[in-house]
């Protein structure tokens, strides 16, 4: 047993290790928009449209991920499932948030899938 923990975590270490750049890519360019978003005028936008940032987040980890697709609906339905009893307990923001996130998630699978619906 031990030498399985073992080896799942010497998986982890190893895919952090491969893709360090990749994560403080995101990191950094999530930071840096957030910076911009509390200048002058501009945060008029980030006002209205709060959302802009995660979603420049998400279209970079799409890009340098490229994660299966069905691992992305999985993980959006888990996420979908997981704010129902939130929703019983009355946090609202939390299953504001993971409903957003999970919406964003499951259309980005039909995007991905359109391709082969329309070959058929």
């Amino acid at each position: 047993m031990w030498e399985k923990i073992k080896n799942n975590l010497n998986k982890v270490y190893k895919w952090f290790q491969e893709n360090a750049v990749k994560i403080l890519t995101v990191i950094v360019v999530h930071m840096i928009l957030s910076y911009i978003f509390t200048l002058p005028y501009i945060n008029l936008v980030n006002i209205a449209f709060g959302y802009i940032a995660f979603f420049v987040d998400w279209i970079i980890i799409l890009i340098l991920f490229k994660p299966k697709k069905e691992y992305i609906l999985k993980f959006g339905l888990a996420l979908f499932i997981l704010s129902f009893p939130l929703a019983v307990f009355d946090a609202k923001w939390s299953v504001e948030m993971l409903g957003n996130i999970s919406y964003l998630m499951i259309a980005t699978y039909i995007l991905f899938s359109l391709k082969e619906i329309r070959s058929k």
